[in-house]
């Protein structure tokens, strides 16, 4: 699978992921012309079957990505709650500032992660593709999940 991916500090290369790759699995996403902190990140873990290889691939935006949103988040919450607690107890006179400020960056955050996660909306099933095509496998449909199950090379 390494042949088929660019390394991650690989720039101009001309291979549609970036990734690497190592004998228990690996990590890739798939190469864009801009910047998106929210596209999909697969990882894949490799495990023996039969005379093959059973892939289990799991995809979800970057974990910096998501920690960066959740501190985020946290510190707008933070900040709504000590505005409305000033408000109630009388202890200050809260800006109205303060309370809208922190509600206007609140959707901005979610406007953010809805819109990031738009454009990444095909990278799952094109990175699926990609291994399906590059390991000559067939994805196997699992019983328990409403997803697609593991590629069996």
């Amino acid at each position: 699978m390494s042949e088929a991916v660019d390394g991650w500090l690989t720039v101009l290369g001309k291979k549609p992921a970036l990734g690497s790759f190592g004998p228990a699995g690996g990590s890739m996403h798939k190469r864009l012309n801009y910047r998106n902190s929210f596209r999909t990140m697969m990882y894949l873990r490799f495990e023996p079957a039969g005379s093959g290889c059973r892939i289990i691939a799991r995809s979800f935006m970057s974990v910096w990505a998501l920690a960066f949103m959740m501190l985020w988040f946290g510190v707008l919450g933070s900040s709504v709650v000590t505005g409305l607690g000033m408000l109630v107890t009388s202890v200050g006179d809260p800006l109205p500032m303060m309370l809208l400020a922190p509600g206007l960056m609140m959707l901005f955050g979610v406007a953010l992660v809805i819109g990031g996660r738009w454009m990444a909306r095909d990278e799952h099933a094109f990175l699926l593709g990609l291994l399906v095509e590059e390991l000559d496998g067939v994805q196997q449909a699992d019983p328990r999940s409403r997803t697609g199950g593991p590629i069996v090379s």
